[in-house]
């Protein structure tokens, strides 16, 4: 017994670190919950006789919030040193398994996107006006896979995709807010595969025509899940989405045809959505995020963030913080939201910036919208009065960022007002397209899960007050 200890022993701070990470500021972005059935454990059902019926639910986590399970062939070339660490033809969870995590260049490889080329294939048009104009052939960056590498999201439509996301010595651990928001749900009344469900995605694309077959996964996957709950309860369902995952259920919807849902959908919940970005986002990219974990390098995973075109997504966008405002300052430069594919460039990103301005900016489809615009009923759900980052300084020209983003030493130069993950202004605007905005005072990123009110607005909306199948 003496040597299985020592191994527990030995691996006790950085698992003890990992628990920290997840339930802290680096995936603060999603949420996870206790273990048992598709994660959660405990939950109490009220007797249903005498009580309205509930819409089903359906629960779309945020940043890296998602486990995502991996697969690799015979063509994947294992780095040096991570031999064995994957058996080929074999579905593994990567995201999060400590003894991947524990490995961070081997689970990392195997998640990190490679930015490549491809043609160009223009219409007919463009392409006599190039024959005569200019050169005929066009190149365009675009992140992919790596080769021979399959991933794919956990237990869709349950919520052992969504919940208890660290899985260590063979079970799984409840790191995180959302455990107190689905037991509440549960004591409500709601359940599991009934009118309670979860719809995991591959958080590392952006819905973007570089991410196009994971969010079409995610646009028929989801679409099915809704029609299917539905039908199982004969009422419209209500859409849940926390953070990115809010970002996500906007395109999903804003692509959707109203006839559909006006069928379908009741409402739609944006929770701590960064609907104009986050400065955070600009040190998650350039420098890492280790979650405010002391003993893991700011950088730890930062080579796999870097590659996320979701993060772009996040990044801080001229109409939620002016064109003159300084988030980031370096060797005597200001970089101002308006400056962020400048700012990739200067850091040695060029490849994300080009999929930045050709492909992300698309993605704002709400932008423009008055209230009833989506189609469907919008209840935005913030918070504000916690401390959250607005500008850094970079203590060494910027250039440094691109040779060694680990060593990089910085100050946090101001703070605003937020839920201290994203910026108040950001928040706020899903004003204009929501039916009602509800800000709570004093709740973090992640404790708006855990409150009261959260959990009473949430209930409210999905509750049926008449006895139609509406």
């Amino acid at each position: 017994m003496a040597p299985r200890r020592a191994t527990i022993l030995g691996v006790g701070p950085l698992l003890l670190g990992l628990l920290a990470l997840v339930s802290s500021n680096l995936l603060v972005w999603g949420w996870t919950v206790g273990p048992g059935k598709g994660g959660v454990a405990g939950a109490v059902h009220q007797d249903d006789q005498a009580t309205p019926r509930r819409r089903p639910i359906i629960l779309v986590p945020g940043l890296a919030a998602s486990k995502l399970e991996v697969k690799v062939d015979e063509r994947y070339e294992f780095p040096e040193g991570c031999e064995g660490s994957g058996e080929p033809g074999r579905w593994e969870l990567n995201w999060m398994n400590l003894n991947s995590v524990l490995k961070i260049k081997c689970f990392g490889d195997k998640l990190r996107l490679v930015y490549g080329r491809r043609e160009v294939h223009d219409g007919p048009l463009k392409r006599a006006l190039r024959l005569v104009f200019g050169p005929t052939r066009r190149e365009e960056v675009v992140p992919v896979d790596r080769i021979g590498v399959e991933v794919r999201p956990r237990d869709f439509g349950g919520l052992g995709g969504v919940t208890s996301m660290l899985h260590a010595f063979g079970t799984t651990f409840a790191v995180d807010k959302m455990t107190n928001f689905v037991r509440g749900l549960q004591r409500l009344g709601w359940a599991e595969g009934e009118n309670l469900y979860g719809a995991p995605f591959d958080w590392r694309y952006a819905p973007s025509r570089s991410g196009a077959t994971a969010f079409q996964n995610f646009d028929r996957d989801l679409t099915a899940l809704v029609e299917e709950a539905v039908q199982k309860t004969g009422l419209r369902a209500v859409l849940l989405g926390h953070s990115l995952g809010g970002l996500m259920l906007t395109n999903f919807l804003s692509r959707k045809q109203r006839a559909w849902k006006e069928k379908h959908v009741e409402a739609f919940v944006p929770m701590s959505v960064p609907f104009g970005g986050a400065a955070r986002s600009i040190k998650s990219i350039l420098i890492g995020d280790n979650g405010n974990v002391p003993f893991l390098p700011m950088d730890y995973f930062g080579a796999l963030q870097r590659t996320c075109t979701s993060g772009l997504w996040l990044l801080p966008r001229p109409r939620a913080f002016g064109e003159e405002r300084v988030l980031f300052r370096a060797g005597g430069k200001n970089y101002t939201a308006s400056m962020v594919g400048e700012l990739l460039s200067d850091t040695g990103l060029e490849d994300q910036r080009e999929v930045l301005e050709r492909e992300i900016g698309q993605l704002d489809t709400w932008l423009g919208l008055e209230k009833g615009g989506l189609g469907v009923r919008t209840l935005c759900v913030i918070s504000s009065g916690v401390k959250t980052l607005s500008s850094l300084v970079l203590d060494s020209p910027v250039e440094d960022l691109a040779a060694n983003p680990r060593g990089a030493s910085y100050t946090i130069e101001a703070e605003d007002d937020g839920d201290g993950i994203v910026n108040l202004s950001s928040l706020r605007q899903c004003a204009p397209f929501a039916d009602e905005v509800v800000e709570l005072g004093g709740l973090g990123h992640r404790t708006i899960l855990s409150s009261k009110r959260t959990l009473e607005v949430v209930a409210a909306a999905a509750t049926a007050t008449t006895g139609a199948a509406s």
